[in-house]
């Protein structure tokens, strides 16, 4: 959106890869579990 000020736009991005970040480090944590399942039953 044109009319939103750079802060605003910081800020939403800011949040925006705080989220990402914590997807993936909650997917690098399920790869992790799921690696070992693999170790373990393959």
């Amino acid at each position: 959106h044109r009319d939103w000020s750079c802060t605003a736009v910081e800020t939403i991005a800011r949040e925006h890869r705080k989220a990402i970040e914590r997807k993936i480090a909650d997917l690098s944590a399920l790869d992790h579990e799921l690696a070992q399942i693999i170790e373990k039953c393959g």
